[in-house]
């Protein structure tokens, strides 16, 4: 495909894009497109991942057109052993991470429980728009002044490779610190296969590897992790399979011949 014919129809992808994403929320958000095309057409209502999933397949397919045009750009650059051939392989695979990474947001359906939707959410949060950007950024800064001559080609180098380990580090971290939203969190290896979590405690007054008994205070109601308000959050597993707390509660008060 000819440079100018794609450039060209990613402009005209870029604008469908905008006013048919904008015209989907404005609809969305004022109640006039229904729950049925809700999530296709409108708004998913989650920040950085709210287009709706019609318009994030189209991006998708945008930025693919994106990598494609750019790697065709640098691909003869990428091809000749200079002292420009790392800072330009670095520059191509941060546009491959920007271009690929986004899928992270097409990972959840409709009806996906909120923990696995905010687990990729993240993924696209800390990582596509916190991380490959940045470097991407530092990538495209560190070559152009590669080519006016103001630092050398192996300084550049070096700043790109020191960016991506502390963007890229922070963003991993920031990814496995959203994993479940718990806050301050006590565990408790009950035996016999169950497992209860006591979650968003203000404080914790046990330590690790601790027996504890019945009456043992754990800790305090909090409004740790992402919560409105204070409370406990329970939850009970028996061999990896969530259980009602409370049928453990009731089955406690029973007395077994």
């Amino acid at each position: 495909m000819n440079a100018r014919v794609g450039v060209n129809l990613l402009w005209v992808c870029l604008l469908v894009i905008v006013v048919g994403a904008f015209a989907g929320r404005w609809f969305a958000v004022m109640q006039k497109l229904g729950l049925k095309y809700n999530f296709w057409f409108g708004h998913q209502g989650w920040e950085y991942v709210d287009l709706g999933r019609f318009w994030q397949l189209f991006l998708f397919v945008g930025l693919l057109l994106w990598l494609a045009l750019v790697g065709r750009a640098l691909w003869p650059a990428l091809r000749r052993k200079d002292d420009l051939a790392s800072i330009t392989g670095l520059l191509f695979l941060s546009t491959i991470a920007i271009a690929l990474f986004y899928g992270a947001g097409l990972m959840w359906g409709e009806h996906t429980s909120l923990s696995m939707v905010e687990y990729w959410r993240w993924w696209v949060v800390h990582l596509w728009v916190e991380g490959f950007f940045e470097v991407f950024a530092v990538a495209v800064i560190s070559f152009l002044f590669v080519k006016l001559g103001l630092v050398r080609a192996r300084s550049a180098t070096a700043s790109v490779l020191f960016a991506t380990i502390v963007f890229m580090a922070g963003g991993i971290l920031g990814t496995f610190h959203h994993l479940y939203f718990t806050g301050t969190t006590v565990v408790l290896d009950h035996g016999a296969g169950v497992v209860s979590l006591f979650a968003h405690l203000s404080r914790v007054d046990v330590r690790q590897g601790e027996s504890v008994t019945r009456g043992t205070v754990l800790g305090a109601v909090g409004a740790t992790g992402r919560v409105t308000g204070p409370h406990l959050h329970w939850t009970v597993r028996l061999h990896g399979t969530h259980v009602d707390p409370m049928s453990l509660v009731f089955a406690s008060t029973i007395d077994v011949p």
